[in-house]
């Protein structure tokens, strides 16, 4: 019997953000998840390992796992999304692994674009796609500005961020650089990233690549709450003076991205909102600032995990 060559590109997904606390998980965010990346318009075969962890092994509904061909689900006694991610690579053999959060829905030629990258570029190590929350509403438009718009250049090139909500990597990358043991999973991916660019790795941007991402205000004030809380932690030192002005710096490079890229995301009348928006998100980090001052191991009752 030949030897099965094993597919080109593998697709890891995890789900890090748990919702509701003490409701059963629904399922739903991978249902979706996989129903985006079963309609991909990538013509080569593909596998998709869906990652959880081990408690949920009897919860999960028959129809999830026939949804996606080569789908495999592994389930993993790791209860941290960093750590479910790099158990999810660590049973791929493929050299282009992606990673992709489980709520995000993905356009059909997601795949294709970020695979089209870096066959044609050799010196990237990794490709991210642009995520937004889509622009069905004002508070939708302004969000995915204020919290997404970062990354986004405006065009292909080269980037000195890594999107933890979706990207395609060459494989000795992840290998390379496993997620580093913390207590916030987005403490993890900064100092991850941080380390990959210390290093002098490629990193790319490719916005044809979209991800739309789940969004609420819970969850807004959820992920406002844990970016006060990793911004604080990985400060020097901790004096209110310093904590003060890495707001107000925050705020000034928010802003700076609001004038750069804005005319993409907003309709005309959205730029007072986004404005008031722009200082309102400030107060939603103070949580996640005294959860450090206080000396919390983690962010108390996040969703994020």
């Amino acid at each position: 019997m030949g030897h099965i060559q094993p597919p080109e590109v593998s697709v890891v997904v995890v789900s890090d953000y748990n919702g509701e606390p003490g409701h059963q998980k629904s399922w739903t965010d991978e249902r979706n998840v996989l129903t985006s990346l079963a309609n991909q318009d990538f013509q080569e075969p593909f596998e998709v390992i869906l990652v959880e962890n081990d408690a949920l092994r009897g919860s999960l509904p028959s129809d999830v796992a026939a949804m996606v061909p080569n789908l495999r689900v592994v389930f993993s006694q790791e209860t941290r999304s960093a750590e479910l991610k790099d158990h999810g690579v660590s049973v791929t053999s493929s050299p282009f692994v992606a990673i992709i959060e489980a709520d995000c829905r993905l356009n059909a030629e997601w795949l294709r674009v970020l695979v089209d990258v870096l066959r044609s570029h050799p010196e990237v190590s990794a490709v991210s796609s642009k995520t937004t929350y889509g622009a069905g509403s004002l508070w939708r438009r302004c969000f995915t500005l204020l919290d997404r718009a970062y990354m986004d250049l405006g065009h292909t090139g080269p980037t000195r961020n890594l999107s933890n909500n979706g990207a395609l990597c060459r494989r000795e990358l992840l290998e390379r650089y496993p997620y580093p043991e913390a207590n916030s999973p987005f403490i993890s991916a900064a100092l991850r990233v941080n380390q990959i660019n210390r290093d002098g790795h490629v990193l790319f941007f490719e916005p044809r690549a979209v991800a739309t991402h789940a969004f609420g205000w819970k969850m807004e004030r959820d992920l406002r709450r844990n970016r006060g809380f990793q911004h604080t932690t990985l400060a020097a030192n901790r004096r209110m003076s310093t904590i003060l002005g890495i707001q107000f710096r925050k705020m000034a490079v928010e802003a700076r991205h609001c004038l750069r890229i804005g005319r993409k995301y907003l309709r005309w009348f959205d730029w007072p909102a986004v404005t008031l928006l722009l200082v309102i998100v400030r107060f939603l980090e103070i949580p996640g600032i005294l959860d450090t001052l206080r000396n919390e191991d983690d962010v108390p009752g996040t969703a994020y995990r």
